[in-house]
């Protein structure tokens, strides 16, 4: 396909269609047309015409400099600086129909098609932006922009094997692009290969080594992979290029505050004034300092350090508890007794085991015990679900249409649907056991959903005390996603509506979730692990015991826990604080003292 255009006499537009009338007998002429055009001043829809003759003259490097020439000229469109500037700012359908309507026009223009495709998915168009994307890259391979989003795309498919090799082969295009190498290294961990995102920090860090980002999230990855000494290394190191980086010092403290000597709280207290106009910095330098006190025993200053973080927090992440609720009494009216048996077979894959509940109930723990099981291996949290949803929610207009549009899906769609999720969970093991947990803790919102798509699959809700669960999440720096952490009233109200979904699951599904209490674990874990086992239809292993003895990467906060032998430091940890915790106990109610 060509620009399409007016044939005006003595213009630009007469030599463009002079030109494309040589390309198929004389791409020579077309060339030279092209070269001649130029000279008279740079024009994106001229450098298409010269792609396009050196595309027919078998010139794969000139086609694509001439494409990347005249990508860079379509940035100064102003129609096109319009749409990008839509899409930006969240515009994604404006942005959309402005690109559609340049395209009818300039139909080969690459960053016209690349926006397009960057709003389609944002709109979850998922397809349509693969599509349009690959397109861009058949004609221009290194146009970096064009490869991070299609490989965005895919990891949103959870495709994560594809986004990978997309990534790596724009690597190896740009070596020394630091976006690129460090999207590289987000897809390979969330693919779970930890060492391949130590390397690729590591060979960032050859070249940047002064850049304190780097240097943390290489010090999470040696984390994960066990190596705790590299790993506090590496979060020295941030704190040796930037005193204040606020990520620096939060990886040292919830890596063992312990080790935070009176001179890093020092320090830290200092930069909370230098940093006073970066929040972000502030925020998590409260944090620190609100784990350091903790283990010091200062338990009021611990306080005010973790509600000072957290005001921050509330500011950058504001949060309605309301639509929770909300959301939650919508899904307990719909996912009935009457629905889940009338679409849900019996019949289902006996592979994924769905561990949910609240952010610190002692999941990880489950999950480190199930994995030490030869039969199961442990994934950690896999995306696939949410990613569901958030794709059939945009066909329904929004969260609230998540439902209207399962009310529509007949039983083949439903088992369809949760083809879709075994088919991608092996982009995300390491192993072919037969079985393998998905320990991604808000599945609890989906639980409905999870039973009419996947009627086989095992679920185990992991419960911790109320109080402790919640002040554990209040005093955590989530690193993303869950803002009701951030008041103790919201946290209280978002457990509650936690509970309430799970309770509704077991009186319109008996028997379908089981749960385990993270103290009973506590208390006797063989009896628990010979439940959890019995429910799963395997046999006892009492290796799985010696959780804490395995070299398994483990990619969560509770990473240095797990690592450690069964013990009671998790139970009451609420107490200290038990004088500031009203508004957590009146948000609990009843469930405060369960």
């Amino acid at each position: 396909m060509t620009d399409k255009v007016e044939v005006q006499a003595g213009t630009l537009e007469e030599g463009l269609a002079n030109g494309y009338a040589l390309l198929d007998p004389h791409p020579e002429a077309a060339l030279m047309q092209a070269q001649t055009l130029l000279k008279l001043g740079s024009d994106a829809r001229v450098f298409r015409l010269a792609a396009s003759a050196h595309r027919r003259l078998d010139q794969a490097r000139e086609a694509e400099a001439a494409e990347l020439a005249a990508i860079e000229h379509s940035l100064t469109v102003p129609e096109l600086k319009a749409a990008a500037g839509a899409e930006h700012e969240g515009r994604s359908a404006e942005a959309a129909a402005a690109t559609a309507a340049w395209l009818e026009r300039h139909p080969d223009d690459l960053l016209a098609m690349t926006i397009s495709a960057e709003a389609a998915i944002s709109m979850k168009l998922l397809g349509e932006g693969e599509q349009l994307l690959r397109r861009v890259l058949e004609r221009a391979p290194g146009f970096l922009r064009a490869s991070m989003f299609l490989a965005r795309g895919l990891m949103l498919q959870c495709r994560i094997g594809e986004a990978i090799e997309v990534m790596t082969r724009a690597v190896a295009r740009a070596p020394d692009n630091l976006s690129a190498n460090k999207f590289l290294a987000q897809l390979q961990a969330e693919a779970r290969d930890y060492e391949g995102a130590a390397a690729t920090y590591e060979r960032l860090l050859g070249r940047h080594d002064k850049e304190a980002e780097l240097w943390v999230s290489y010090g999470d990855m040696l984390r994960f992979l066990g190596r705790r000494t590299d790993s506090e290394l590496a979060y020295r190191r941030a704190i040796f290029c930037d005193g204040g980086y606020g990520a620096g010092w939060w990886g040292l403290a919830s890596l063992d505050a312990n080790a935070l000597a009176d001179k890093d709280v020092a320090r830290m207290e200092a930069a909370l004034v230098e940093r006073r106009d970066k929040p972000e910095d502030v925020g998590a330098l409260h944090f620190s300092l609100g784990e350091a006190f903790d283990k010091r025993g200062r338990y009021e200053e611990a306080f005010e350090e973790f509600a000072a973080g957290n005001a921050l927090r509330r500011k950058a992440q504001p949060y309605d508890p309301a639509s929770l609720t909300d959301e939650i009494s919508r899904s307990i009216e719909f996912f009935t007794r009457h629905r889940l048996e009338a679409q849900t077979s019996a019949a289902g894959d006996a592979g994924p085991i769905f561990i949910v509940g609240m952010p610190r109930s002692g999941s990880t723990l489950i999950e480190r015990i199930l994995g030490g099981h030869p039969e199961i291996e442990a994934t950690g949290e896999l995306p696939i679900i949410p990613r569901i949803v958030e794709v059939l929610s945009a066909r329904g207009g929004g969260v609230g249409g998540f439902r209207d549009v399962v009310a529509k899906i007949d039983h083949a769609g439903l088992r369809r649907l949760g083809g879709t999720y075994l088919e991608r969970s092996p982009e995300y093991r390491k192993s072919d056991k037969p079985r393998f947990t998905d320990k991604l803790h808000m599945n609890w919102r989906h639980i409905g959903f999870l039973r009419m798509i996947l009627p086989g699959a095992k679920m185990i809700d992991v419960r911790r005390d109320a109080l402790d669960c919640c002040w554990s999440n209040f005093k955590l720096l989530f690193t993303r996603g869950h803002p009701a952490a951030s008041d103790l009233d919201h946290i209280g109200r978002f457990y509650r509506d936690y509970v309430r979904m799970m309770d509704h699951m077991d009186a319109v599904a008996p028997g379908a979730v089981l749960r385990v209490g993270y103290e009973d674990v506590i208390d006797d874990a063989e009896r628990e692990a010979r439940r959890i086992f019995s429910f799963l239809g395997v046999e006892f292993n009492a290796q799985s015991l010696d959780f804490h003895t395995s070299a398994e990467p483990v990619a969560t906060a509770s990473s240095e826990q797990v690592r450690r032998p069964l013990n009671r430091s998790g139970i009451g940890t609420w107490r200290p604080y038990a004088q500031w915790l009203a508004p957590l106990r009146e948000a609990l109610g009843p469930l405060a003292d369960a």
